[in-house]
C-alpha cells in the first residue's frame, strides 16, 4: 500500500511538473504587440523557487523560456550557469519550439558542455560552468530551460533581475523564497516598489515577487550599468555557514568577523623571509618608501593564479605557501602582502571590493556578499596607501580604474567597516600631447609627437607597453587619428610614481596631411584628437547620463609650413562652457608657424535624462569647433 501511494504521489508530481513546464503557449502571436517594439527577445516565463532547508542547504528550481526574435538576440538563448563545490546543477532540460509553439527538438544531455570557468593557468579547476548553445537559427523560436541547483553552503541567495537585458521584454517573471516560518529573510529591492505576496504555511513562509508585461529598455549611450537603474532583488541570510565556518551577515562588522576567522593563522612566514624583509626596509626614509619596497618585492616574486577550490573561493592559503610557490589568487596575494608588511612592523588591512572598470558600487545599506576581489591598504595618517596585489606593473598607492572610486569592506580586528577607495580628479586623469608637424609644399609632413598619460588614460594606454613591436605598431595605427601615415619610430617609458606616467614618443611620416587645392593648403588642425562621433538626440531617454570619471585633454599642435606660404585665414579662438565640461581652442600665429592649443575637460556627473539633448548640443559644439581649418595660401 505504501509503495502504491509512493507511486501515485510521484506520478502526480511528474504530471504536474510536466504540465507546468510544457503546457505554456509559445506561439509568437500570443505575445502582446506592445512588448515587441524595439525587442530582440521576449522572456515568456521565468520562475525561480529558492527553498532554504537549513543554515547550510537550499534547493533552487528554475523554469525559464525566452523567444528569440532575430539574430541580435541569439546570445540570450544560450544557457550559462556557474557552479562550484558548494552548488551542483542537476536535471537540466532544454527544449526548442518554433514560431507556432510547436516542439522542434529537445537538446540531448551530451550537448550540455561542462568546462572550467577559470581563465589562464590554474592548478585548481573547481569553479565550473554548464553551457548550452541551442545551435538553432530559424527565427523566431523559443527555447525553454528547466534545472535544479542544490546548494551546500549558503553565503549567497540568488539575485532576481526581472529585466533580463537591454532590448529584452518580459511577459512574466517570478521569484519565490520558501523559508522556515520562524526565520525572517533579509532582502533589498532596488529600483522597485513591488511588495512580496506572503503566505504562511504549517512550517514555512512563502514570499513571492512577480512582475508581468514589462517592455524592453533600449540601450542608450552614456548610460550607467544596467543593474543601477533596473529593478533587482537582493536576498541574503543573516546566519550562514560555509564549510564549517559559521558567520553573521546582518552587519558589515559581523561579516568582517567571519573573514577574520577565515584568515586566522594565514600570516605565517619563515624566519628567513622575515629577515629579508627587515633588511630591505632598514634604510627606507619613510613609510611610503618601506611599503613601496615591500610591494615591489611581492610583485617581482609572485604571479597571479586563480584558486577556487572549496572554501578557497573565500579563504587565502598561507603566506608561507605563496612565499614558497611564488603564486596565488587575489586573496592569497593580498594576505601575503599584508604578512610581509607585518614582518616589517607595518600595520595594514585586508580589503574586500567589487572590482571592474565599470562595476556598479556595492549596496552599503545591505550587508552581504557583494565582492569579487581582495586588496590591501596601509593607514598613513591622512594619506592611506592602497595596494593592488594582482598587478605586476602598478606602483604602490595607485588603484586605477579597476578599483578606484568605490565603497569597499576594510577588515580590522573588530570586524568590517565600509571605506572608499581613491577618487582621481580631472587633473590626475590627464592626457597631455605635444605635436610638431613640418609641412612641405605638397601637404605632406613629418610629425614628432610626445604624449604623457596619467590616471584613466594611463590604464587605457598601458597595455601597449607589454606588447611586441608588431602589436605596438598595430595599436598606434588604431589610436592615432591621422588619415594617412607611416610610423618611423616609437618609444615608451613609464615613470612608476604613485600616480604613474606613461610617456609615448612617436615619429611619423604624414601623407597628404594638408589638402592641396590649386595654390592653397587646407590643414585639419585637430585631426590627431578630435570628436569624430556625436551622441544621437533622443526625446524619450530613460536612463541618466552617467560620466563615471572626469578627464582632461590638452593638445598643443605646432604647425610649421613652407616660407612661400602665408596664413590666409586664422580661425577664431573658441571657448565653450557647460555643466558637462569645458573646451577651448586657441591659435597663436608666428611667421610661418601656427600654434594651436586645444583643451577639453569633461566633468564627472550623473545627470537626469531630461538633460540629454542639452548634453548632445554640448558635443555638437565640440564637434564643430574640432573641425576648424587652417588655410595657407602660396605667395
Amino acid at each position: 500500500m505504501k509503495q502504491f501511494k509512493y507511486l501515485i504521489t510521484n506520478l502526480f508530481l511528474i504530471i504536474f511538473f510536466s504540465f507546468n513546464v510544457y503546457s505554456q503557449d509559445y506561439n509568437i502571436n500570443s505575445i502582446p504587440e506592445e512588448l515587441l517594439n524595439n525587442s530582440k527577445a521576449i522572456v515568456r516565463t521565468e520562475k525561480i523557487t529558492f527553498k532554504v532547508e537549513g543554515i547550510n542547504n537550499a534547493t533552487e528550481q528554475v523554469v525559464y523560456a525566452i523567444t528569440i526574435l532575430n539574430e541580435n538576440g541569439i546570445k540570450n538563448a544560450e544557457f550559462v550557469k556557474f557552479y562550484n563545490d558548494f552548488s551542483k546543477i542537476n536535471n537540466i532540460e532544454a527544449t526548442i519550439f518554433d514560431e507556432n509553439g510547436k516542439k522542434v527538438k529537445k537538446i540531448p544531455s551530451d550537448k550540455i558542455q561542462d568546462y572550467s570557468a577559470i581563465s589562464g593557468f590554474s592548478l585548481y579547476e573547481d569553479n565550473r560552468v554548464k553551457y548550452i548553445d541551442p545551435n538553432y537559427r530559424v527565427y523566431p523560436f523559443t527555447i525553454e530551460y528547466s534545472y535544479t541547483i542544490k546548494h551546500n553552503g549558503l553565503l549567497n541567495y540568488p539575485i532576481w533581475q526581472p529585466y533580463n537585458d537591454f532590448n529584452v521584454a518580459t511577459i512574466h517573471s517570478e521569484f519565490q523564497l520558501i523559508i522556515d516560518k520562524n526565520s525572517v529573510p533579509r532582502f533589498y529591492f532596488k529600483n522597485s516598489t513591488i511588495k512580496p505576496d506572503i503566505k504562511i504555511e504549517k512550517s514555512s513562509t512563502i514570499y513571492t515577487w512577480n512582475i508581468t508585461n514589462i517592455k524592453s529598455i533600449e540601450e542608450e549611450s552614456y548610460s550607467p550599468d544596467f543593474s543601477i537603474f533596473t529593478p533587482n532583488l537582493m536576498l541574503a541570510p543573516s546566519i550562514f555557514s560555509i564549510d564549517g565556518y559559521e558567520g553573521n551577515a546582518e552587519t558589515w562588522e559581523g561579516f568582517g568577523k567571519w573573514i577574520n576567522e577565515l584568515n586566522k593563522g594565514k600570516n605565517n612566514l619563515s624566519e628567513t623571509t622575515k629577515i629579508v624583509i627587515k633588511n630591505l626596509v632598514k634604510d627606507c626614509k619613510n613609510k611610503y618608501d618601506s611599503v613601496a619596497t615591500i610591494y615591489n618585492y611581492m610583485q617581482n616574486k609572485t604571479r597571479y593564479v586563480s584558486i577556487q577550490e572549496g572554501i578557497g573561493s573565500w579563504q587565502p592559503f598561507e603566506a608561507e605557501t605563496v612565499d614558497r610557490l611564488g603564486y596565488g589568487d587575489c586573496k592569497a596575494l593580498a594576505n601575503y602582502t599584508k604578512s610581509l608588511l607585518e614582518a616589517a612592523g607595518i600595520e595594514s588591512n585586508y580589503i574586500l571590493i567589487r572590482a571592474g572598470q565599470d562595476a556598479p558600487n556595492i549596496i552599503t545599506e545591505f550587508p552581504s556578499n557583494q565582492f569579487n576581489h581582495a586588496i590591501v591598504c596601509v593607514p598613513d595618517k591622512n594619506d592611506t596607501i592602497w595596494l593592488e596585489c594582482t598587478s605586476p606593473y602598478s606602483p604602490a598607492g595607485y588603484m586605477g580604474t579597476f578599483t578606484d572610486d568605490r565603497d569597499a569592506l576594510l577588515i580590522d580586528k573588530n570586524g568590517g567597516k565600509i571605506v572608499h577607495t581613491p577618487v582621481y580628479s580631472a587633473e590626475e586623469n590627464k592626457k597631455i600631447r605635444k605635436t610638431e608637424i613640418t609641412l612641405d609644399n605638397n601637404g605632406n609632413g613629418i610629425a614628432v609627437i610626445k604624449t604623457n598619460f596619467t590616471g584613466t588614460f594611463y590604464d587605457e594606454f598601458f597595455p601597449i607597453t607589454v606588447r611586441d613591436n608588431k602589436d605596438k605598431k598595430e595599436m598606434i595605427y588604431s589610436n592615432i587619428k591621422f588619415a594617412n601615415f607611416n610610423i618611423k619610430d616609437f618609444n615608451y617609458i613609464i615613470d612608476k610614481l604613485r600616480l604613474p606616467v606613461l610617456h609615448e614618443s612617436l615619429n611619423l611620416d604624414l601623407r597628404e596631411y594638408a589638402s592641396k587645392m590649386n595654390n592653397l593648403l587646407i590643414v585639419d588642425i585637430t585631426s590627431i584628437n578630435k570628436i569624430n562621433q556625436l551622441p544621437v538626440r533622443n526625446e524619450n531617454r530613460i536612463s541618466n547620463i552617467y560620466i563615471k570619471r572626469p578627464i582632461t585633454e590638452i593638445d598643443s599642435i605646432l604647425i610649421t609650413y613652407p616660407e612661400n606660404y602665408i596664413c590666409e585665414t586664422t580661425p577664431a579662438n573658441i571657448s565653450i562652457n557647460s555643466d558637462f565640461g569645458k573646451y577651448s581652442l586657441d591659435f597663436f600665429p608666428d611667421k610661418n608657424k601656427m600654434l594651436c592649443v586645444r583643451t577639453l575637460k569633461v566633468n564627472k556627473g550623473d545627470y537626469l535624462p531630461i538633460r540629454y539633448n542639452e548634453f548632445v548640443e554640448f558635443y555638437k559644439k565640440l564637434f564643430k569647433a574640432d573641425n576648424a581649418k587652417l588655410v595657407l595660401k602660396e605667395k
